[in-house]
């Protein structure tokens, strides 16, 4: 059971400042099951829109790297990484650090 009296986290243990955290919503790339389609069908296919938040990790020119979980302060670990590609980036909304 959770003690709600204690603190959830100890702040020093927290990720150092300097990964700013974002929304990035972007445009998945999409393939249709397996089989034969028709063309009108195959037309109509939009690609799905994907909303990612995470820790900038990374960005340049092409591309930005982003980690769902950062580890304790002086941790070097990360997990969930994902590279998405700018040209299928339709907006980035950075997350207040409060």
């Amino acid at each position: 059971m959770l003690n709600t009296q204690k603190k959830l986290h100890d702040s020093s243990e927290m990720p150092n400042g300097d990964y700013t955290k974002v929304i990035v919503e972007w445009f998945d790339a999409y393939e249709m099951e397996s089989g034969w389609q028709t063309i009108e069908d195959a037309i109509k296919i939009k690609p799905p829109i994907i909303y990612s938040l995470g820790y900038v990790l990374n960005q340049q020119k092409d591309f930005i790297t982003i980690a769902g979980d950062i580890g304790r302060k002086g941790d070097s670990d990360c997990g969930r990484v994902q590279l998405i590609p700018k040209s299928w980036i339709k907006k980035i909304k950075l997350i207040d650090k409060s």
